[in-house]
């Protein structure tokens, strides 16, 4: 019978045959990882298929760490190395392919499925999808990405290490970005129309007939910007740039009348401009979503003293 002694040291050696034996498996796959990126064939693998690529080595890698009971770093090293490399191919096929609200969202999808089969890239690809938020800022889908932007973060979240966490303000700065965007654009459209006013309320006269070609001239313009963005912004937001715009209406109407001496005594003249509001306040309530707003329009009038 062979001694404790002896035994340990057979022991020993059969565990440094594990190490020698599992070294050279993993020595080898890295050759093969290396000479397909090398010729490359990891290049041309689509993403499902690197994906299983990626899920074999990572499966070998953790059978052959349990067996030997000793972490491997050089064959997991050769697949961070090559799965980065996949993370800027990845993020360049799409930054190229930005043309419409749902192939953006189809690729957000895209983004977050990555992480979940190659949870190691998180944080690259976290970086990557942050660049391609900000290059949507061109884009007319801003609303639709700032409701989807919590999830995305979310999502990633839950694929980091605690230590990792501070890459998450990528998405703070990206939705303060577009709120500020959003904010411009609807200041810019706000702009466009009080400039519209100012021309063609300074040549504003009450006279029949009813409606004028001033108000009905406001009304097309005010048409076509609902047209615009209806289907672009949400309904309450949609609500808010048209009181906006209605406040900008009514300040040059005003000033207007008060150029021209009109006031509100019910005399003919005062009669006059009732039609054309009546009018204007018909057609913007009979746009979508407008029904019910609010257009408050004894404003025009200077108060009586």
């Amino acid at each position: 019978m062979p001694s404790d002694l002896e035994l340990g040291r057979v022991a020993n050696n059969i565990q440094e045959l594990l190490y020698t034996a599992s070294d050279i498996s993993h020595d080898r796959c890295v050759k093969v990882l290396l000479a397909k990126a090398k010729d490359g064939s990891l290049e041309r693998l689509s993403s499902a298929e690197f994906v299983r690529v990626s899920r074999a080595v990572e499966g070998f890698v953790k059978e052959t760490e349990a067996l030997c009971s000793r972490r491997s770093v050089s064959l997991r090293g050769a697949l961070q190395s090559q799965a980065n490399r996949f993370v800027h191919r990845f993020h360049d096929e799409r930054k190229t392919k930005l043309r419409t609200v749902l192939l953006l969202i189809r690729i957000f999808l895209e983004y977050c499925q990555c992480v979940n089969d190659i949870p190691s890239i998180a944080t690259d690809m976290l970086t990557r999808l942050s660049d391609l938020l900000k290059a949507t800022l061109v884009s007319r889908c801003l609303q639709l990405v700032v409701h989807y932007i919590p999830i995305i973060r979310a999502h990633f979240e839950t694929k980091l290490q605690p230590k990792q966490y501070s890459v998450l303000r990528h998405f703070d700065h990206i939705t303060k970005d577009y709120n500020d965007h959003i904010a411009e654009i609807s200041a810019k459209l706000v702009a466009i129309m009080d400039g519209l006013f100012e021309k063609v309320l300074s040549k504003y006269e009450v006279k029949a007939p009813m409606p004028s070609l001033c108000f009905r001239n406001v009304c097309k313009q005010m048409a076509k910007m609902h047209e615009a963005i209806h289907e672009l912004l949400p309904e309450e937001q949609t609500q808010m740039l048209f009181l906006r715009i209605n406040a900008s209406f009514k300040m040059h109407l005003k000033r207007q009348l008060s150029r021209l001496g009109v006031v509100n005594d019910g005399g003919p003249q005062h009669g006059l401009v009732v039609v054309d509001v009546a009018f204007y306040t018909e057609n913007i309530q009979a746009l979508r979503s407008l029904e019910r707003l609010d257009l408050n329009m004894p404003e025009i009038w200077e108060q009586k003293r």
